[in-house]
């Protein structure tokens, strides 16, 4: 394999920075950015190629375009970062003197320029790039119609070359917390009680025979078959379309094949076997199958004036995540209209919808409870563990894994640890109850913290949390962990707790080790606003820089990832910069 030139020089950078006498300007991210645009855009196969006319293409043409920045952003730290790069490849022999001299000269012209060209309304968002892939395909960038049959033949191509991603498409991870299920004979005998499909059963059995006249009942049955299966039925009725809930359930039933396809007399379809005397197989596929009916189907009717196609999938997402802890109905509420209104829909809409067809969110949620899926206690929705199963299964076909928790006897550390991020407090308290049973408390206390040596941020610090309950029972594996770096500050919290006079003092290396763990842990979900507050937790104010100069020192695999985020996300520009230029000596991963 090929190896990748900027990831060769980013290391010999770094090793070149920490031995300077003054302090570096710059910092490693620009400095790989800058390289990439050198190596993989303007076309350098080594820095010694590297001439003055390319630094106008890096600075003035590739990087306004290819670089998103933020409006506030220091630019001067691009310039900046560029000198250093120079000075290295000069100190390395990589770039003669003479030409040395001339790059230089010519960073200083580009200079005045830069942030001033980055910043231009015209190169925001790719403008620049749109234009010329316009051009390149012969469309006129001025045409607005031109440009919009454009863009809308690029959007169907790319959609017909590409599958359905579900994963991408929700914005979720490749692998979601693991679930604890009943067996499948406990899950058969919940699908068996579904009310909705025990009424489709039903309406199969009564109408069974009976005469149809372009695909529905007479009014005469359907008036009948009404009010034996519960409906209001008006006082005039010419059709079943007279009796929305009867046709509704009729529509459903002959989708689920619990009636055929007769075209004179109502006959049985296949279903009518299986449900619900078919072993627990044939059951749960009968229920899923209804449950996948219902999410595409409940909201394409008469009210079908707002796009609501993909509401009720969304909102089964946005159960399934909080698994058993539940979403409060006025919040599904909420999740709903904001997908069902945008920009191009007005208050009136939603209001005028709801006022026909009734509350969605409760809508919904109605029919999940008849068919089995959900149960709403005290104004809060969650899903049955049949509906965790069934949509748990849907998510896994689209490419989102969703184990299921062994046995208590076969769960390993990283077991318990990866379902704690799915599980409500009392989930876990049990689930970690019976482990421990099985275990003893030594032997899951070594388990625990021997898998958080090996493990990374966010699953080391939920391993110690369960863990620590327990210590007094498992000392010694905890002063064991005194002597391992990535469980010794964790150690000395948990040793003090059981006794106060102990002495162990905390160092500037457990600081910077904890707050590296807590901020990996939080790497794609951190609230910049929220940043100073998790930092003050672990950090004295104006010590900063010394802990950011310890924590590049860590042999931790997320510490240049940590201290770049501080140094981009941070508000006090004077922490954000030392944090950069911290960052600036760390080695990245290949």
């Amino acid at each position: 394999m090929e190896r990748d030139p900027v990831n060769s020089l980013l290391p010999e950078l770094a090793a070149w920075a920490e031995k300077q006498e003054q302090p570096v300007h710059g910092n490693s991210h620009d400095a790989e950015i800058l390289l990439r645009l050198l190596f993989e855009h303007v076309g350098l196969a080594d820095l010694a190629e590297l001439r003055p006319a390319d630094l106008d293409e890096l600075l003035l043409e590739l990087f306004p375009v290819k670089v998103a920045v933020e409006p506030d952003e220091d630019l001067a730290e691009v310039i900046a970062t560029l000198r250093e790069l120079l000075s290295f490849a000069g100190d390395t022999g990589r770039i003669a003197r003479e030409q040395l001299d001339g790059l230089r000269q010519k960073v200083d012209e580009i200079e005045p320029r830069f942030a001033e060209t980055v910043m231009h309304p015209a190169n925001w968002g790719g403008a620049r790039a749109l234009e010329e892939a316009l051009l390149a395909e012969g469309v006129d960038p001025t045409d607005e119609a031109a440009v919009a049959r454009w863009v809308d033949e690029a959007a169907e191509s790319l959609a017909e070359a590409q599958p359905y991603d579900l994963r991408e498409e929700l914005g979720l991870p490749d692998r979601l917390p693991p679930l604890r299920l009943p067996s499948d004979e406990e899950l058969a005998a919940a699908a068996r009680q579904s009310p909705l499909l025990d009424r489709a059963r039903r309406l199969a059995l009564r109408t069974v025979a009976c005469p149809v006249n372009a695909g529905e009942l007479g009014a005469g049955d359907a008036v009948d078959v009404a009010g034996e299966l519960g409906f209001p039925v008006p006082d005039a009725v010419e059709g079943m379309a007279d009796i929305p809930e009867l046709a509704k359930l009729w529509e459903w039933a002959a989708e689920l094949e619990f009636i055929g396809p007769g075209t004179e007399v109502v006959e049985f379809g296949p279903t009518i076997e299986d449900w619900p005397d078919g072993d627990d197989e044939a059951v749960l596929d009968v229920w899923a199958d209804a449950l996948g009916l219902l999410l595409e189907e409940i909201f394409q009717d008469e009210c079908s004036d707002l796009d609501l196609d993909d509401v009720a999938f969304y909102a089964m997402v946005s159960l399934f995540l909080v698994r058993s802890e539940g979403v409060p109905v006025a919040e599904l509420r909420d999740v709903i209209r904001e997908i069902a209104v945008d920009e191009t829909t007005s208050d009136g809409a939603w209001d005028s919808w709801v006022q026909r067809c009734g509350d969605p969110a409760e809508r919904l949620l109605a029919t999940l409870v008849d068919l089995g899926a959900t149960q709403v206690d005290q104004g809060v929705a969650r899903l049955t563990p049949l509906g965790q199963y069934t949509f748990g299964g849907a998510l896994t076909d689209g490419g989102v894994e969703v184990p299921l928790l062994p046995p208590v006897e076969e769960m390993s550390a990283f077991d318990l640890v990866d379902f704690a991020k799915g599980a409500t407090d009392e989930e876990l308290a049990a689930e970690t109850e019976a482990w421990f049973a099985v275990r003893g408390a030594a032997a899951g206390t070594n388990d625990l913290l021997t898998a958080a040596a090996e493990a990374e941020a966010e699953d080391r610090m939920i391993a110690v949390a369960i863990a620590a309950p327990l210590a007094e029972t498992a000392t010694q594996r905890w002063r064991q962990a005194l002597d391992e770096p990535m469980l010794r500050p964790y150690a000395k919290v948990t040793l003090r707790q059981l006794d106060p006079s102990e002495e162990l003092e905390s160092t500037v290396t457990d600081a910077a080790r904890l707050l590296t763990d807590m901020l990996a842990a939080a790497l794609d979900s951190v609230d910049p606003e929220e940043l100073p507050e998790l930092l003050t937790e672990t950090v004295p104010a104006g010590q900063e820089p010394t802990i950011f100069e310890e924590m590049w020192r860590l042999d931790h695999p997320a510490v240049r990832d940590v201290l770049m985020l501080i140094g981009e996300q941070h508000p006090d520009k004077k922490i954000a910069k030392a944090a950069r230029k911290t960052s600036f000596k760390i080695t990245p991963a290949e």
